[in-house]
């Protein structure tokens, strides 16, 4: 059961946070399960229709799979499956998350699969959807992008669910990386105008400080070209990391001076602190640079008006930890997903693409740790871990 679930005192758990958690009786399931297996209407859909396909009943149990599905689970016996519910088989990370299983969680409330599930139970009617699974392989999580859809499918006086997937991974992924750079490209670029605005306007005594700050983003945005430009190659899928010791207050100061004009930061009060004096990590500072960068414009987005957004940095440990903190805080309901590409509460396409670019590059090409705490009355904090040498 994960932190989501539990509670103090004598409050009880309940039963479901969302789908409902009863399951069919071994010897009802095993009577449906045969049903199915002699029904040919069940077998020409199963071998006929093209895609992932499970037979599901309305406990949301598999009972048939066809050899697509098999081959996606990494089995050789159907039977392994029966019983289980679509979460449990594809070995989803928070499928155990509460003791009802599969579609019972906090989590399951926004994932697609279940979505579709039940809402196709409640209106007797296919419900197609996107999601996003992370799933347990080999002791490594990893994430993959579903189409599904469910289907109503009536047998004699029985309504069972056709469960139809479909992998769509690796086109999600030029997607995500295409989106996530144009987030982060906009972000870069917004800094660059404000720069470009000071220094037509400002104080001529400042032009050489305005003008370094230009050349600074200009460079920002090269090398971030270029990095998209490797991880969109499908011949090299992995991010062009340049490390070398760098002072946090470096970063810091470059954080600041990118920043500091942009627009979500002219109604916002924005404070720095570098921390202490030697502290450094090596790192590649354009991809830290760009984690951070996120992080602030977030903070900066969900603060009104005179708000504050603090940036601070201190020692813990081996570590030397990045922090940005605002006095807003994330809803239960959201928080267990705010890493996970394209889920985002604002309107809009191509959202939910700024906190998973955090946590892929701080953790994945930085090897650091990205993540964050929310609290009524604490606000949220959002914190870059990188490993001291």
């Amino acid at each position: 059961m994960d932190s989501n679930d539990r509670r103090t005192g004598d409050d009880p758990v309940p039963e479901t946070w969302f789908a409902p958690a009863e399951r069919m009786a071994d010897d009802e399931l095993r009577r449906t399960v045969s049903s199915v297996e002699d029904n040919p209407l069940m077998d020409t859909l199963l071998w006929t229709v093209g895609g992932v396909i499970a037979v599901l009943n309305t406990e949301r149990q598999i009972l048939a799979i066809n050899d697509a599905l098999l081959a996606m689970l990494g089995l050789e016996d159907a039977g392994q499956t029966l019983g289980l519910r679509p979460g449990e088989a594809l070995d989803c990370a928070h499928a155990t998350d509460h003791t009802g299983g599969c579609g019972t969680s906090r989590f399951c409330a926004t994932c697609g699969v279940a979505i579709a599930l039940v809402t196709c139970q409640s209106t007797g009617k296919p419900d197609e959807r996107e999601c996003v699974i992370t799933v347990v392989r080999d002791g490594q999580e990893m994430e993959m992008d579903l189409r599904v859809r469910a289907c109503p499918v009536r047998i004699g006086d029985q309504t069972l669910i056709l469960l139809i997937l479909d992998d769509i991974s690796e086109a999600k992924r030029h997607l995500s990386l295409s989106r996530t750079f144009l987030h982060d490209f906009s972000n870069t670029v917004a800094a660059l105008v404000g720069a470009s605005e000071m220094l037509v306007l400002g104080n001529v005594d400042r032009w050489m400080e305005r003008a370094g700050q230009v050349k600074h983003i200009a460079y920002r945005l090269a090398r971030e070209i270029d990095i998209q430009r490797s991880l969109l190659n499908p011949e090299r899928r992995d991010c062009p990391v340049e490390p070398r010791e760098v002072a946090a207050r470096e970063l810091v100061d470059e954080l600041e001076g990118t920043l500091r004009d942009h627009p979500a930061a002219r109604t916002r009060e924005l404070r720095f602190d570098p921390g202490p004096n030697g502290a450094a990590v090596t790192t590649d500072p354009s991809l830290a640079l760009r984690v951070l960068t996120n992080m602030v414009v977030n903070a900066l987005e969900a603060s009104d008006p005179g708000k504050e957004v603090r940036v601070a940095v201190a020692p813990d440990g081996d570590q030397l930890v990045f922090s940005v903190w605002n006095e807003g805080v994330i809803p239960d309901e959201v928080s267990p997903r705010i890493f996970q590409r394209y889920f985002t509460t604002k309107e809009g396409k191509g959202r939910g693409l700024g906190t998973h670019a955090m946590k892929l590059i701080g953790e994945k090409y930085l090897g650091g740790h990205v993540d964050f705490h929310t609290a009524d009355g604490e606000g949220t904090t959002f914190r870059l871990a990188l490993p001291v040498d």
